[in-house]
């Protein structure tokens, strides 16, 4: 990331909606942007979760003991297998 460049592009976008950064309550708001943005855009770390797959199966959250053919269950609603 490169934060001089998004307070930059914040500064620009900015001024292209008419909004002058003259005023002293305004200055601040392209870094403020910039550093708002690269918060919400990274991801935190996170640990995944796995679990064995003794079945085989190729679906995600296929149920264990759906009383439904394979070719059913994959079907649309009422549509013909």
């Amino acid at each position: 990331m490169d934060p001089g460049a998004a307070e930059a592009a914040a500064a620009g976008f900015l001024r292209a909606l008419g909004i002058g950064l003259d005023s002293a309550h305004l200055r601040a708001t392209p870094r403020r942007m910039a550093r708002a943005w690269a918060e919400k855009l990274t991801a935190r770390p996170f640990a995944m979760t796995t679990f064995p797959n003794e079945e085989g199966s190729a679906l995600l959250g296929e149920p264990r003991s759906d009383p439904r053919s394979r070719q059913e269950f994959l079907s649309p609603a009422g549509a013909a297998p």
